[in-house]
């Protein structure tokens, strides 16, 4: 029998999924970094949720530790876009500095989509013809997944509705290896 574990490997995720109360260790934070911003800027119609720079996310997150929130969501905006072979260094940067700061005091989620990547905004990335190239876009979702890991993220979160995605992104997971 296989047991699946994956919401049992850090005392964070326990938390996070414990049915027994509600508290703060349950709660996810958004934070929005945005490449080229020099000061916060509040989101139109989401009071109290702001855009930042990479530094003011990090005043955002001691005090939002402070209160007893474990877990964030990141969600990136880079400067540069681009339709195809998306440039990561903004985002890998973002959550360095995060778990440089923070490490394993808190949870990060990363979320997971092109739409903040790409020219035209849209969730995948299209072929000559002007219509949804799935293939190049399950691959383009594994990359930045996997860069995402690889820069320190705790989770993913995939935000698109691309079929396929969730298979795809399950088997690109490397399992760990026992001594």
């Amino acid at each position: 029998m296989k047991r699946l574990q994956r919401l049992r490997q850090s005392k964070n995720l326990r938390d996070l999924c414990a049915t027994t109360e509600f508290n703060t260790a349950q709660l996810i934070q958004p934070l929005f970094a945005v490449e080229g911003l020099t000061r916060d800027e509040e989101i139109a119609g989401l009071k109290g949720v702001l855009r930042q720079p990479v530094q003011g996310l990090l005043k955002t997150i001691q005090r939002d530790l402070e209160a007893g929130v474990k877990h964030f969501i990141l969600f990136n905006v880079p400067q540069h876009k681009s339709d195809l072979h998306l440039d990561l260094k903004f985002s890998k940067s973002a959550i360095g500095a995060i778990k440089k700061e923070f490490g394993e005091s808190l949870h990060l989620w990363v979320d997971t989509c092109l739409c903040s990547n790409t020219t035209h905004g849209h969730c995948c990335l299209f072929n000559d013809r002007g219509k949804q190239d799935l293939p190049k876009t399950l691959l383009e979702l594994s990359h930045l997944a996997q860069g995402y890991v690889e820069a320190g993220a705790d989770g993913i979160s995939p935000s698109d509705m691309n079929d396929g995605r969730t298979e795809v992104l399950r088997k690109m997971r490397q399992p760990k290896q026992s001594p």
